[in-house]
């Protein structure tokens, strides 16, 4: 009761979910189903900045943690640079609430300082691999936030891209395969599930607040083919990266959510 239900209000609007009457068995479940709810509320929250055009804000402990992605070199760098926008003693920062705006700022310039280290990185084709992650990272805020049918409501915070490995890869795949797994060990990418017939794989958290997607990463699947990264690979120009990511965001799509229940209950993030 300390904040208004505004995320949830939004979701129950823009999924046009029946809320139960009063008295009815559903009724009395409404405490945990709102909390299932809740679980989209990041989901409600990237889709209302992107309605009113506005960045996505990133503050709190808790995003900085989750941000960092388990990596203890981006969670250091992250809290530097907090503690540098700040300006203040050693004991002041560790007693006292940093302002969010510092917050913000501070975590945006980790995201951004991370996009740009790719050159550095110590990958083998750091041009072809930094277009990857910049237009993977550049879809997954899109297929986070906005939809013609609200899908990225439906399955909330999508961005498991998922590739099929042909039997006999030729070498164009065994390529980009390589590509993405470079950039995986690098850190800019991470790896979730990979056998001799699937490659399932995100953009690293720690490029959320450049690019605006959720602090949590992604939990939802979503179907690339090799042709799209291949191509994402050759841009030459910003222009050419976008077209190709708005084609990538328009041309795949969920199937497993055809229909909406009243709270899914595969949804247990």
């Amino acid at each position: 009761s300390e904040f208004p239900p505004i995320y949830e209000a939004y979701l129950i609007d823009k999924l046009n979910i029946a809320l139960p009457e009063p008295g009815t068995p559903k009724w009395k479940k409404r405490k945990q189903e709102s909390a299932e709810l809740r679980k989209k509320n990041v989901a409600a929250y990237l889709s209302i900045c992107s309605e009113i055009k506005a960045d996505p804000k990133y503050a709190s402990s808790v995003m900085v943690f989750q941000m960092s992605d388990m990596c203890v070199r981006d969670y250091l760098h992250q809290l530097d640079l907090i503690f540098k926008g700040a300006n203040c003693s050693t004991e002041k920062f560790l007693s006292e609430k940093i302002p969010f705006r510092i917050q913000h700022e501070a975590l945006k310039q980790a995201s951004q300082e991370k996009c740009a280290s790719i050159p550095q990185s110590g990958v083998n084709a750091p041009v072809e691999t930094g277009s990857i992650i910049r237009g993977l990272a550049e879809v997954t805020a899109i297929i986070q936030s906005k939809s013609e049918e609200n899908e990225h409501l439906r399955s909330s915070e999508r961005g498991q891209f998922v590739l099929a490995i042909p039997s006999s890869p030729d070498s164009a795949v065994e390529s980009l395969l390589r590509t993405i797994k470079e950039a995986a060990e690098a850190g800019f990418l991470r790896l979730i599930e990979i056998d001799e017939q699937h490659l399932k794989f995100r953009v690293h958290k720690s490029l959320a607040a450049e690019f605006g997607f959720s602090y949590r990463g992604s939990y939802y699947s979503y179907p690339l083919d090799w042709s799209e990264i291949d191509r994402l690979r050759k841009v030459k120009s910003k222009k050419e990266l976008d077209h190709i990511v708005v084609s990538i965001t328009k041309r795949a799509k969920t199937t497993d959510n055809q229909t909406l229940p009243l709270f899914p209950e595969h949804d247990s993030i």
